[in-house]
């Protein structure tokens, strides 16, 4: 400890600060003064008699002494530049005071012999819990870590207390929500960030207190700490243990990905649980988010981008704050490297087709593609329609298609093909149709797969379909007609029209058809 906590933590005795040269000095023990001492080392308190003082002070180092004045002590004293003294009253208990000094400075070996062991448990990469479980063995009393989505990341085990609500948030593994609502009401987060070291709070109902400390990251609250009061008082050293036991979390929490990506986001936490079907025991996740301050709609989205060339944690929240900007009633968290929009709408509304338009510039400007889920309305099922998203994204680069955003609902037949690839040739699912007009093509230097496939997709529309391949609608009939004379059908069948536009999308996973689009 430094000399002005000595002080502080002497609080109760009756001294006087006569000189001060330096009191952030770390004090790293106690010696008794001897009359007409001469050597003195800077990182020791001495004690002792004013009489017991010498008659020069050495100039070439610190002084740090607590003199009991049963003489006058020279005037000269008063002028070191080096000494740091601090004078108690003669009517004081001389012996009360050096056993007061006693206890301070052993206690304060209790906290470093302490501290070794909540920094093994740092180091033995055994994770959070295992750092809970040693630091309640130390404080002999419950610990609990919860994360700024009201999380339980960490807590003892076997504790069983006479408060009911938290009990019940134990089994959860969540702050209930009357008692969110509590703690917004109250601000007690706030108090907590402001008070910058353990805070103590009281609770009436049962008798027990608990000590909170926030945890950071770079400056940014991600969690507290919490110590409960259950099987002894808390004392002084308890405070500072904790104060400690806050930066020791913090180390460990950015080892986690999660944490020290996302920073503090109230809604990322729940978003990644849920997204590793991780939430648990929520039986109202719709509850559970407005407690958050976010309200699920009917209509819901996922939009994921992993952005390349945007290694920097600020560089991809810059991102998706863009991203949240250019679609209203989102929310977003860091997964994986890869940034995940839940998107939320009233029912009966979608997504513009304007904020696609955006959407896409500003992707397109930043050079990044993103993929986008089908909209779905169970909140419980987002894994499913964030591997959509992901899903979406790796089919549109495969397949070469020239966009920024990809829509799932544009892929899912290719990933119906994938699916079978993965057991069959797909080759051999290709209809015969499809297989004599590309063997002619490639004989006879046509198009007419490329003519058959922009017909059909445009259902039989002549001018669409002529609009696209830039020809005149006489040059389109015309070969309209010597397909139909080549593979001897008249295209009025719908189950044969399905095969031949399921042929030519398996020839465009299998990359073979590019000159068809």
């Amino acid at each position: 400890m430094d000399l002005h906590l000595l002080i502080t933590r002497l609080g109760d005795m009756q001294f006087e600060i006569r000189v001060e040269s330096d009191f952030a000095v770390e004090l790293l023990g106690y010696k008794m003064l001897s009359k007409g001492q001469q050597v003195f080392l800077p990182h020791i308190i001495y004690y002792g008699y004013a009489s017991q003082l010498p008659e020069v002070l050495p100039d070439d180092t610190v002084i740090n002494i607590i003199s009991y004045c049963d003489v006058e002590i020279r005037s000269d004293f008063f002028t070191k530049n080096n000494l740091n003294l601090i004078l108690i009253k003669k009517d004081f208990d001389a012996e009360l005071i050096f056993e007061k000094l006693q206890q301070l400075f052993i206690e304060d070996q209790q906290i470093i012999s302490d501290m070794k062991l909540l920094l093994d448990a740092l180091f033995s990469e055994m994770g959070l819990q295992y750092i809970t479980d040693v630091a309640s063995a130390i404080f002999e009393n419950p610990v609990f870590i919860v994360d700024t989505s009201f999380k339980y990341i960490a807590k003892s085990k076997m504790v069983l207390t006479n408060d009911p609500d938290l009990q019940e948030e134990l089994n959860l593994g969540y702050i209930l929500d009357k008692n969110v609502q509590s703690i917004k009401k109250s601000r007690l987060d706030e108090k907590v960030r402001k008070n910058n070291y353990p805070f103590y709070l009281s609770n009436k109902a049962t008798g027990k207190g608990m000590l909170i400390v926030a945890v950071s990251i770079h400056q940014i609250e991600v969690a507290h700490i919490a110590l409960y009061e259950l099987n002894r008082k808390f004392s002084e050293n308890d405070y500072k243990l904790l104060y400690n036991l806050g930066n020791i979390v913090s180390q460990e929490l950015q080892k986690n990905e999660l944490y020290k990506e996302n920073k503090g986001l109230v809604y990322s936490n729940l978003l990644a649980d849920m997204l590793e079907n991780k939430v648990g025991n929520i039986k109202d996740i719709h509850q559970r988010f407005r407690v958050l301050g976010y309200t699920l709609k009917e209509n819901l989205y996922v939009l994921a981008t992993s952005p390349k060339g945007y290694k920097s944690s600020k560089a991809r929240h810059n991102i998706a704050e863009q991203l949240i900007r250019l679609l209203p009633g989102s929310i977003y968290v860091i997964y994986r490297d890869t940034i995940v929009l839940l998107l939320s709408r009233p029912k009966n509304t979608h997504i513009t087709e304007y904020e696609f338009q955006e959407l896409e510039a500003y992707l397109s400007n930043i050079n990044q593609i993103a993929g986008l889920s089908i909209c779905f309305s169970d909140i419980w099922e987002i894994q499913r329609y964030y591997k959509q998203a992901l899903k979406a994204s790796e089919l549109g680069v495969k397949l070469n298609d020239s966009k920024y955003i990809f829509k799932y609902e544009n892929y899912s037949i290719f990933h119906m093909i994938e699916l079978c690839g993965e057991h069959e040739n797909l080759w051999n699912f290709c209809c015969p149709t499809v297989r004599v007009l590309l063997e002619y093509d490639k004989k006879n230097d046509t198009v007419l797969l490329k003519t058959l496939y922009h017909y059909l997709k445009n259902l039989k529309n002549p001018t669409k379909t002529s609009a696209e391949l830039h020809i005149h609608k006489n040059t389109l009939f015309y070969r309209v007609d010597k397909i139909k004379n080549i593979i001897g059908s008249n295209l009025e069948n719908g189950d044969e029209l399905a095969e031949i536009l399921i042929s030519v999308k398996i020839l465009f996973y299998l990359g073979e058809s590019a000159d068809l689009k």
